[in-house]
């Protein structure tokens, strides 16, 4: 029996697995990278250090959104992973048959 969870699994790893996720990672990590250095001394050149630290905090907080997304295809696939012998509620009301039917 295919369960809902198995066809997002395979949907996640298959992204992973392709060509353009692996672009996609790539380029956010060029973005993240490349912007971080840059975005972080502009900051440091605004003569407000309140200014400069809440720039600072807005850099990092980017930062950390990207590399989140990155993983959260892995972390999904992980959470179906674990819950794999416990399909949902919706699925089994879905899969339930009135006896004799």
């Amino acid at each position: 029996m295919i369960t809902p969870h198995d066809t997002e699994y395979q949907s996640l790893q298959d992204l992973l697995q392709s060509a353009g996720w692996k672009v996609f990672r790539d380029l956010v990590m060029e973005e993240i990278a490349g912007d971080f250095e840059n975005d972080i001394t502009r900051a440091l050149d605004n003569p407000d250090s309140a200014i400069a630290l809440d720039r600072m905090r807005q850099v990092a907080a980017i930062r950390k959104a990207g590399l989140r997304w990155l993983r959260l295809p892995n972390e999904r696939m992980a959470m179906l992973e674990a819950n794999l012998d416990k399909p949902t509620a919706a699925w089994e009301q879905q899969t339930r048959r009135p006896v004799g039917v």
